[in-house]
């Protein structure tokens, strides 16, 4: 994988499938405290070459230069950016090889985007810009919208986890997140809400098991494992939607419906089921009775239904016999 890939890869989400191992290090330290976390990343990020205040997004904000007064400033600086981040890639010091420091990034993301989830009060909000993120933009800058600084935790969002309801590593209007948006396949597009409290949990981090609601039509609900709106069974959920002695709660798409027991019709006089008459005098002729269980509170045949209808074709088959031998004479 080009380094390019990789990076613009690693910002957009963390890595699939999960790393295997932790780097023992970061996890030794960042799983004692936050503080304790931080002190350990520090010190060992400045330690590599390129230094956030070497970008030259860094430099021209601190220098207050421009691309037309400043041109040739910046691109020496960019010049410079961009040698010490080849260094990074070609001598990955202080890490023992490329396979190292990004085992030891990735584990330091995963921690770093647990303790945002957590509300730790040091991450609510930065004291410079979000968006200057120590890259070498060649003197041009770029405004993500997601880098803001006054929405509490949203830069820490912004810098250390993956955005789920926009996963690009750079954006600079909502519209680009239309065709990557996990709600796009729902029934009200584009109704993304990504919630903090929703995912405290390590491990869901780790494996990329992200909880966000969509929004979806009546009737239907955001099913996450299966990225869509699923109907919601109303007759489970409520089981007092319909009459439970005259009628029967049917799920539909989207919605529901009762329809009349056996042994009932609708009456749109009374605009209720009210009890069959045919059906009556059929279980009265045939011996089908209906008791009710006093423990369940369900009605139950003392006949079946089979006994029923099989004695319906007894009788008219000797029925029409009985017409037949009838008229052979």
């Amino acid at each position: 994988m080009k380094k390019n890939e990789n990076n613009s890869y690693f910002y957009a989400r963390f890595p699939i499938p999960p790393l295997i191992t932790f780097h023992w290090e970061v996890y030794e330290k960042c799983s004692q405290d936050f503080l304790i976390c931080l002190k350990y990343l520090q010190d060992v990020v400045v330690e590599t070459h390129l230094q956030r205040t070497s970008s030259t997004d860094y430099i021209m904000r601190q220098m207050n230069w421009t691309v037309e007064k400043h041109g040739g400033y910046i691109r020496m600086v960019n010049d410079e950016c961009v040698r010490l981040k080849t260094l990074d890639w070609t001598k990955p010091e202080p890490f023992r090889g490329p396979l190292d420091r990004f085992r030891w990034r990735v584990t330091a993301s995963y921690f770093m985007c647990w303790y945002t989830m957590q509300n730790i009060t040091l991450l609510s909000r930065f004291s410079e810009s979000c968006d200057d993120i120590g890259e070498c933009q060649n003197g041009d800058k770029f405004n993500d919208f997601r880098a803001i600084n006054n929405v509490p935790y949203q830069c820490a969002l912004y810098s250390f986890c993956p955005d789920q309801c926009c996963p690009l590593r750079q954006a600079t209007h909502p519209t680009e997140c239309q065709d990557v948006n996990p709600c796009r396949h729902s029934m009200v597009e584009n109704k993304c809400k990504f919630i903090r409290n929703y995912n405290t949990w390590l491990p869901s981090i780790i494996y990329n098991e992200w909880n966000v609601s969509c929004t979806c039509n009546t009737g239907y609900e955001w099913e996450s494992r299966y990225s869509m709106c699923i109907d919601i069974n109303e007759c489970i959920k409520n089981i007092d939607l319909c009459d439970n002695k005259s009628e029967t709660c049917i799920n539909l798409p989207g919605r529901y419906k009762c329809i009349c027991r056996w042994g009932f019709q609708w009456s749109t006089e009374q605009q209720i089921c009210v009890p069959d008459m045919l059906v009556k005098s059929a279980e009265i002729r045939y011996g089908l009775r209906y008791e009710r269980d006093t423990v369940t509170n369900k009605s139950t045949p003392v006949k079946n239904m089979t006994n029923f209808i099989w004695n319906f074709f007894i009788n008219l088959w000797n029925r029409l016999r009985h017409k037949v031998d009838k008229n052979t004479f």
